[in-house]
């Protein structure tokens, strides 16, 4: 009797074990799925594809897409590798040729070599242990240090002690592929506008305009290491989607009726590589707080602090109106901008930025491809490709370009994205569920009468 009772209870309990493990092997089904796209083109066998996934589709799919699948016109996965463009840009460190003064006590020229010939430079990154200083940088740059050819005039700043204000590296207006550059590092105080006249165009302090820049000469120029930012390879490749959000003013409210601070919420469900602001005010300097949290979350994870600001050396404007993020993918973004006793800024636009996510295949049939996302039980999937298929080597291959058919609406270009049809996939989880339910409680209820019976 003993072991028959054992026996129920090992039948039962394997059961009950059974029924969240049916989930998992049925999610794949393609009504688990509440959207798909299909391919505009008829994709050939055995051919390499790069396909971009559009804003549509990661706001459809899960933060991290692990819950997209490729099926082919016969239903079967199609494996697949998704990785982000951020890859094309990679940062390597020049050899510093000489560093000396020269003709002002206050200037310092430095010529640095990049390590291969014909690099596209599109950055300078400079190591800086000096604090406290402000200097206007000439960059220029040569193939033979015989002639120099101007690239860009920038300004770099460190105002620690007082704000939490830094900028040492460089942005070119474009890519320069010069083999040697050369950079005159001279303190603001000496060129040709005065102090006074700086005062005049900006003064700064975390609560307003207080803080005044004095006079702050470089003794000496302590260069650790000069590195720069640069593509993979030759060709000029966009790294970055975006969604822009305007009519900002109207998104603003305050958290509190005492809250100095202006409170921004955004249904983005993108990822937030960067985040950027368009301003109409001519200065600046506000610290900015950014959270994000997904549907079924009840509190905002915080992402980071940064400080943007707008303002002027002489005739040089230097600005930072741009968060720097490294986000997957949240439904919803909170932008708290703190003012402290300032007026509120006037923002225009909101954009968020990304890198770039391709998915990269190599169809087993030829024929119609399609997409399918929206699924919330699959899990992200171990294919063999991204062996083969990785940042490292992407970009050296020669693929072919699959798209995803738009439709304009309005003013609007949007991706064609159907729904899975609702009804199917309800009926096939409610039917599946109701008949685990019902089985069990049938087991259960011989189990209980046999039991009273006994008793009885």
């Amino acid at each position: 009797m003993r072991k028959r009772t054992r026996g129920l209870w090992q039948f039962l309990i394997f059961l009950i074990g059974l029924a969240p493990a049916i989930r998992p092997a049925i999610a794949e089904e393609l009504s688990r799925f509440r959207y798909t796209a299909e391919f505009s083109e008829e994709l050939e066998r055995g051919k390499f594809y790069q396909a971009t996934l559009p804003a549509e589709i990661l706001q459809k799919s899960q933060p991290d897409q692990s819950d997209i699948r490729l099926f082919d016109s016969d239903n079967r996965v199609a494996p697949y590798v998704i990785l982000s463009q951020d890859v094309m840009e990679k940062i390597f460190n020049f050899e510093i040729v000489s560093a000396d003064k020269i003709d002002s006590p206050a200037a310092w020229e430095v010529i640095i070599k990049t390590p291969e010939t014909n690099m596209s430079v599109g950055r300078i990154l400079l190591t800086l242990q000096n604090r406290d200083f402000k200097q206007i940088v000439l960059v220029e740059g040569s193939q033979d240090q015989k002639g120099w050819e101007p690239v860009v005039t920038a300004v770099i700043f460190d105002f620690s002690s007082k704000i939490d204000l830094r900028k040492t590296d460089i942005d070119f207006p474009s890519r320069a592929s010069y083999r040697y550059f050369r950079l005159t590092f001279q303190d603001e105080n000496d060129s040709d506008e005065s102090m006074d006249s700086m005062d005049a165009h900006l003064s700064i302090s975390e609560r307003g305009l207080s803080f005044s820049f004095h006079s702050i000469p470089t003794k000496e120029l302590r260069l650790d290491k000069v590195s720069g930012k640069t593509d993979r390879n030759k060709d000029e490749i966009k790294k970055f989607d975006q969604v822009d959000f305007t009519d900002i003013q109207a998104l603003i409210h305050k958290e509190n009726a005492e809250d100095k601070s202006d409170v921004i919420d955004l249904e983005a469900g993108v990822p937030a590589d960067r985040i950027v602001f368009d301003i109409s005010n001519s200065y600046f300097s506000r610290k900015v707080e950014v959270f994000g949290k997904n549907v079924g979350e009840e509190d905002y994870t915080r992402l980071n602090t940064q400080d943007i600001y707008r303002f002027h050396f002489g005739d040089i404007q230097t600005e930072k109106t741009a968060l720097l993020l490294s986000s997957k993918k949240y439904d919803h973004y909170r932008i708290r901008i703190i003012n402290q006793d300032n007026p509120p800024l006037n923002l225009n636009r909101i954009s968020f930025r990304w890198f770039r996510r391709n998915i990269f295949f190599i169809p087993e049939k030829s024929g119609p491809h399609r997409l399918f996302f929206g699924n919330s039980l699959v899990k992200k999937p171990n294919y063999e490709l991204q062996q083969f298929i990785n940042p490292d080597n992407w970009f050296k291959q020669s693929y072919l370009r699959a798209t995803l058919p738009k439709s304009k609406t309005g003013a609007n270009t949007l991706f064609l994205i159907e729904e899975v049809e609702a009804s199917r996939q309800e009926k096939f989880e409610k039917y599946l569920m109701t008949g685990v339910i019902i089985f069990l409680v049938f087991i259960l209820g011989i189990w209980i009468f046999w039991m009273l019976r006994k008793m009885t």
